[in-house]
């Protein structure tokens, strides 16, 4: 259930003060913070999938206080039925801001196919990324703020201007519209 919603199977587990991972029951009710409807019935058929909207609840399940990292079009990006990212497109040079208070760990073109990238950890399971930058304003050990500039959109690695945004839980990319409200 969790992997068909895009969300962590441990959150599921938490919000439901489910002590045996391996077992539910048919019928019964789970709480799905971070979706528009509070909860979903368990059951042996299909599941349909439900329009995302980030509530307070889920903005703040991580410990992270998460603000959009910049203004466009946005397209979310998904690893099969999973949504892992956001492609967020605008004109050259539109700004790009830390999505949380954090310390920029990696600041360089060393990765493939994304360009130039920020890479912000924000708590011990909590990193943000930032790709395909014009250019970048921060370097590695820099501590930032929520909505400081970090770097100006651009098509690095890209075949437009746009800013590529993930959160990783645990080094695994999440669901960003999860936790940005």
């Amino acid at each position: 259930i969790a992997w068909r919603f895009g969300i962590d199977y441990r959150d599921l587990i938490y919000w439901n003060n489910i002590s045996d991972k391996n077992l539910i029951f048919e019928g019964q009710t789970l709480k799905m913070a971070g979706l528009k409807k509070a909860s979903v019935k368990a059951n042996a058929g299909y599941k349909k999938r439900s329009s995302r909207v980030v509530t307070k609840e889920g903005k703040y399940r991580s410990g992270v206080k998460w603000e959009w990292p910049a203004s466009g079009k946005i397209k979310y990006v998904s690893e099969g039925s999973v949504v892992s990212g956001i492609e967020i497109s605008g004109p050259e040079g539109s700004p790009i801001k830390s999505a949380a208070n954090g310390t920029v760990v990696y600041s360089g073109d060393g990765l493939r196919g994304y360009g130039e990238l920020i890479i912000v950890k924000h708590n011990e399971s909590y990193l943000s990324a930032y790709a395909h930058s014009k250019k970048r304003l921060v370097d590695e050990g820099d501590h930032v703020k929520a909505e400081q500039l970090i770097g100006l959109m651009g098509a690095t690695d890209s075949s437009s201007n746009m800013l590529y945004f993930e959160i990783r839980r645990d080094g695994k990319a999440v669901n960003p519209a999860l936790y940005l409200p």
